[in-house]
């Protein structure tokens, strides 16, 4: 690329570029590589821009469905509650829905009771202001709340209980969600008949827009029916499922790159400076290169004359030089005629003996060879015979060895059964009086088995108690949910310990019926033990009988037990010295083993080096017959 540059400068006198014009081609070239310098930053703040305004978009919409899954989550929380389905259903308790579904300051939502046919059977603002029925403040949230949420028992299976949309509340937005009332455990049974359902609405007005500001560090957020074509407000539709806009929630456009740049510019216009300083420089170079250019150009053309000076004086030269050549050549022809004739007579001495080595390579190497295939033959005849006769003792080795095992094993076991014998009969004795201690302590046992069924008839009180105590503890922690649920951001600490006390109340619960069930079959067994004593104890006596006649057989079998093993030492010495003797065979055979595969493996390292010599002493023959 130097090059090409260079041969490109070069050229420039030729084409009648003055050094003005090259100046004003390289000025050119810089003003067009700062412009491209300027998009490029221009097309990365804008990309900066986009990509912020979309991240706040998307963040506001989370927000929404954030907000609305929570409505949700403390509808659900709310409507499935044992008291709930016993004051709300009927004749509705209105004191205790005001005491444990409204809301307050800390959670603005208004609540409602409302029957499947969206009629509205409990209303209460957060503020306790005026509040107009459901259907009249919300007419499309109704019905499509209706419409979404469960209306019989078989429903329940496959419909969710709760529902959530954003919809139109009394001209204004408000979040909306619905979940049908139930027992939350299954000693209350689901009302039959028509179902009634709770509703919480939380409107979003100017007090939550400033909550979710704080909460999410969003600045100008507002709400619009409308929105105009104004460059600087970002906007996000509010719309209820397959309905119109009921509205924009809007914000100014973020602007990070812009802002960047504004933070940035007085490094931008530095480096502005810098490079049309650069560009300046670069022309007083290029002035100046050009002069340069032009002075070796002069020098280039003196160089020219002295080479065809020095061209008339090389042609000259090769003039003598192609005389000289034509001598060497004639001297180089007779040269190779007296080479030729000598190399011939050389071929015809080198034939002689070439053949001569031949054959006594032949004769040697075929002696080799054949002295190599007996030695290998006799080898491998060796080792076969080594073979078998190697197998058949360690077949006798391995039949003495698992002969003097089995003997092994046999007086082993003679030994176990003497021992085994002598404390059987020692413990035989002691069983017979452990037996006689048995039937006194039977009934010591009887009146244990009472003492213990009265103990298992407290422990079961206790159980009914426990049990009483941990429905008081369930109906604090269902009491401390809700007010937690009122409390808001405020109390989700203690809304989780509540929810950790009502799941530990639930398994004590469980574990307390599983007690009662243990004391109850603990009773039985406590029960059948009391009548089985009297059965042991008669049957403790007739063992002990039995025990004096068990003892006297057991001394009779450690006396044959005795004479059995002094007969096993016997044949076990016997069965030594036939295993040593097959070891020493054994190891004999694998000696002439080794031997015999050295000796074949030598045989073969001859045949191997007799070939070899065979093909270098041929080669040697080739080379010498043709040089």
């Amino acid at each position: 690329m130097y090059a090409a540059a260079k041969a490109f400068v070069i050229s420039l006198p030729a084409r009648g570029w003055t050094n003005a014009t090259m100046n004003r081609v390289l000025a050119a070239a810089f003003v067009v590589a700062l412009a491209g310098c300027a998009l490029l930053v221009q097309a990365i703040v804008g990309r900066m821009n986009d990509n912020a305004a979309a991240t706040h978009h998307d963040m506001i919409a989370g927000i929404l469905k954030t907000e609305l899954a929570t409505l949700e989550r403390a509808t659900f929380t709310t409507s499935h509650w044992d008291d709930a389905a016993t004051n709300l259903y009927g004749s509705l308790n209105e004191r205790w829905a005001v005491s444990n579904i409204a809301m307050n300051k800390s959670m603005p939502k208004h609540a409602y009771v409302v029957d499947e046919h969206g009629g509205t059977l409990f209303a209460l603002r957060w503020d306790r202001a005026a509040v107009s029925p459901l259907a009249q403040a919300a007419p499309a949230a109704v019905k499509a709340l209706m419409a979404r949420l469960p209306h019989n028992a078989q429903a329940l299976k496959t419909v969710n209980p709760v529902a959530g949309m954003v919809a139109d509340y009394e001209g204004r937005p408000a979040l909306i969600a619905g979940s049908i009332l139930l027992p939350e455990t299954k000693t209350i049974a689901i009302p039959a008949g028509q179902f009634r359902y709770l509703v919480y609405v939380q409107e979003i007005d100017s007090s939550q827009l400033l909550r979710w500001q704080r909460m999410f560090w969003i600045a100008g957020l507002s709400w619009r029916r409308t929105v105009d074509d104004d460059a600087g407000q970002s906007s996000l539709a509010v719309a209820p499922d397959g309905s119109p806009a009921l509205g924009y929630l809007t914000w100014p456009t973020p602007t990070p790159g812009r802002d960047a740049m504004i933070e940035l510019w007085p490094m931008a216009a530095g480096l502005a400076l810098l490079f049309a300083f650069i560009a300046g420089l670069c022309i007083i170079l290029n002035s100046r290169s050009r002069s340069l250019l032009e002075k070796s150009n002069r020098e280039a053309h003196d160089f020219a004359s002295l080479a065809d000076e020095a061209r008339q004086q090389a042609d000259a030269a090769l003039a003598q030089a192609q005389r000289d050549r034509e001598r060497a050549e004639h001297l180089a022809a007779r040269e190779i005629e007296e080479q030729i004739r000598h190399q011939a007579q050389l071929r015809s001495s080198n034939a002689r003996t070439a053949n001569q080595i031949e054959q006594m390579i032949s004769a040697l190497t075929a002696d080799l060879v054949q002295a190599a295939h007996n030695l290998e033959h006799s080898a491998d005849t060796t080792l076969d015979s080594v073979q078998a006769q190697h197998e058949q003792a360690q077949r006798i080795t391995q039949g003495s060895r698992a002969a003097a095992a089995s003997i092994l094993g046999i007086m082993h076991s003679v030994r176990s059964m003497g021992d085994i014998l002598g404390e059987v009969s020692a413990e035989t004795a002691r069983s017979r009086d452990s037996i006689r201690n048995s039937a006194a302590r039977s009934a010591i046992a009887g009146n244990a088995n009472r003492t213990m069924c009265d103990e298992v008839e407290r422990i079961g009180k206790a159980a009914t108690q426990i049990g009483e105590i941990t429905a008081r503890t369930r109906m604090l922690a269902l009491n401390a949910t809700i007010e937690a649920a009122r409390a808001g951001e405020a109390g989700h600490g203690f809304r989780v310990v509540a929810d950790e006390v009502k799941a530990l109340a639930i398994q004590v619960d469980r574990l307390n019926a599983t007690v009662e069930t243990s004391v109850s079959q603990l009773g039985t067994a406590a029960r059948v033990s009391f009548d089985l004593s009297d059965g042991v104890r008669g049957s403790l006596e007739e063992l002990a009988q039995s025990a004096v006649a068990t003892l006297q057989t057991v001394n009779d079998q450690c006396a044959m037990t005795e004479n059995v093993g002094r007969s096993s030492r016997s044949v076990d010495t016997h069965a030594e010295i036939v295993i040593n003797g097959a070891n020493a065979v054994v190891k004999s055979l694998d000696d002439i083993g080794v031997q015999a595969d050295l000796t074949r493996r030598n045989a073969a390292l001859v045949r191997d080096g007799a070939e070899r010599l065979t093909d270098a002493l041929m080669q040697f023959v080739a080379q010498l017959r043709a040089a």
